[in-house]
């Protein structure tokens, strides 16, 4: 199966909510859960999981090691200028094309159920990061989910409107001498599955 990773975090929840909602009982897809972002960093970079939900300086570091590193989806922002996103590698965007999509779908299909039935998912999703509902609610403050509509947005174009937002964190990294040499950060971007979704 394609193996999705990540932490506990309010920005990935909508991905483990589709799951436990059936959204993807047809999907050849296993969710894996991890500590901490480090963790899930690791599991990705060892090939354990194919896809990894990471911070985007994360994911700027990884390129280091993993050259054909993809973003292909923007899951949320929050603490300052926090921006989660959904990564895997360029061979696994062909590999699991069909898995991929059905992914975004169900991810989709939980977020407009997060809409609608607000209380129903933060009590699901705080059941499943084994806190109360309340924790959760103050977790989640100023961590703003993102919309379908607003991936294709951000993420569509010649180039992507984000390759703005990678940029000033890439300088970051690169003033704190995290990084040593920057990139195209439009290189970096992914839109296939999102760009599809359009027509």
């Amino acid at each position: 199966p394609m193996a999705f990773g990540a932490s506990a975090w309010p920005g990935y929840e909508p991905v483990y909510l589709a799951h436990d909602l059936g959204y993807f009982q047809d999907v050849n897809l296993r969710l894996d859960s991890y500590p901490d972002p480090a963790a899930a960093e690791d599991s990705f970079r060892s090939g354990k999981v194919q896809l990894a939900a990471l911070p985007l300086e994360r994911a700027l570091l990884l390129r280091r090691d993993v050259p054909d590193v993809k973003i292909i989806l923007l899951f949320s922002t929050g603490p300052g200028k926090r921006l989660d996103v959904l990564v895997t590698r360029d061979p696994v965007i062909g590999q699991y094309h069909r898995e991929l999509q059905q992914l975004l779908q169900g991810w989709r299909k939980a977020l407009d159920y997060v809409h609608a039935q607000p209380d129903k998912a933060e009590k699901a999703m705080a059941r499943r990061e084994g806190i109360t509902p309340e924790k959760y609610r103050a977790l989640s403050q100023g961590v703003e989910l993102y919309s379908f509509e607003r991936d294709q947005r951000d993420m569509i174009g010649e180039p992507p409107p984000v390759s703005s937002v990678i940029e000033a964190a890439q300088r970051d990294l690169l003033n704190q001498g995290k990084l040593r040499v920057g990139m195209d950060t439009s290189m970096l971007v992914d839109s296939t599955l999102l760009a599809e979704a359009r027509k």
